[in-house]
């Protein structure tokens, strides 16, 4: 009952954090009613190398060299729609043929300039927030497009990330199961942005679900719930290189909802404090994550204690000390760079985790024509 309470209060206050990475994959998603009747071509692409060097047994580490293109038609009929169709192609170096191809059609509703409804293809991926033991931001581009249904909330003070992405459709007497993904972000500043120091309020839920009716198979139902929570400090110097500096700490929930309990553990939880300070273009990172039994599925796996769907290797207590380097700077407009390295330290092995990568993203709107209404 107890865990149900904080469920219930953590979803209706469900909104977004600005995850912090070294690379920035979040894109501004509100329109202005003065793009009306506007057809734009609009082009993302993101080049990367990432080289995980990870030596644990829980997940072993792997390369990703490649780029992701998206070009996109964006038409908006009125002031309070818009229309965006095309494709997203992930090519991985030294692999024969495209990886995959995937078509991307979104339909947005903006009734008010801070509410807006999605329906097709999300902004998905860390467009989200979600904090790293909740989301692994690598999954970017390795996997597939979110689709499904999406709300979002911005002011001031307040944002917010409601969404479903149905990553696996079923029809009757299929034999697989049908897999959806139900989240909410949230972040409240609670002084006004023109202040020099800032305290945010931040509230995060996931829960991942296989399962479905009529199946020509009969495999257990699965859903995983977790939650993250904390407070978050930041200071924002007038002068000098420091443009900003923060102190996050967080606690985070996970528990087996399914029906039949087959996860390494029932339920677990985490305690994540970390710093981070912006100088000029560099981002210095340093946290301690404390895991008590504590499993995401689509979170960064150096955290967690065990593996979704189990297998035989699982370590209850986790003790990592995190911390990171990167260097991130817009070399044109809508043109950024970034190189970074990560390291992960498990203090009870001891052993250290590392990965390091480079990125190249663009992420343009071309004007193409204006429809004058009749």
């Amino acid at each position: 009952m107890r865990f149900f309470f904080i469920f219930l209060f953590i979803t209706i206050g469900s909104f977004s954090v600005k995850s912090q990475l070294p690379i920035d994959f979040t894109v501004d998603n509100f329109f202005s009613p003065a793009d009306s009747q506007k057809l734009s071509l609009h082009f993302t692409n993101r080049s990367f190398f990432k080289n995980n060097e990870y030596f644990n047994t829980l997940y072993e580490g792997a390369t990703y060299p490649g780029f992701q293109v998206e070009p996109t038609l964006v038409y908006n009929p009125g002031s309070t729609t818009r229309i965006e169709a095309g494709i997203r192609l992930l090519k991985y170096f030294g692999r024969d043929g495209i990886y995959r191809l995937e078509p991307v059609f979104r339909f947005q509703y903006q009734p008010v300039q801070y509410f807006q409804t999605i329906l097709g293809t999300l902004y998905g991926g860390s467009n989200h927030g979600l904090i790293e033991p909740l989301y692994r931001w690598e999954k970017n581009y390795t996997d597939a497009t979110e689709n499904g249904v999406q709300f979002l909330f911005k002011t001031k003070q307040v944002k917010a990330d409601i969404w479903l992405d149905w990553e696996k459709f079923i029809l009757p007497n299929d034999p697989f199961q049908e897999e959806l993904t139900y989240g909410t972000t949230f972040t409240w500043k609670l002084l006004s942005d023109d202040r020099k120091f800032n305290i945010s309020i931040p509230f995060q839920t996931l829960i991942n679900h296989h399962g479905g009716q009529s199946l020509s198979v009969d495999i257990p139902l699965r859903t995983i719930f977790d939650f993250a929570s904390g407070i978050k400090t930041s200071l924002y110097p007038k002068s000098g290189k420091i443009r900003e500096l923060n102190f996050e700490f967080w606690y985070m929930g996970y528990k087996d909802m399914s029906p039949q309990k087959l996860q390494a553990f029932r339920e677990g939880y985490a305690i994540y404090p970390r710093t981070e300070i912006y100088v000029s273009n560099f981002i210095f990172q340093a946290g301690y994550f404390h895991g008590d039994m504590f499993i995401s599925p689509k979170g960064e796996t150096l955290f967690h204690s065990a593996l979704i769907p189990f297998h035989d290797e699982k370590r209850p207590i986790r003790d990592l000390a995190t911390f990171k380097l990167a260097f991130r700077k817009q070399i044109h407009k809508g043109i950024s760079l970034a190189a970074y390295v990560e390291t992960y330290t498990d203090v009870n092995v001891p052993q250290t985790d590392y990965c390091y990568g480079l990125h190249l993203t663009m992420d343009r709107m071309f004007f193409l024509k204006k429809y004058l209404s009749e």
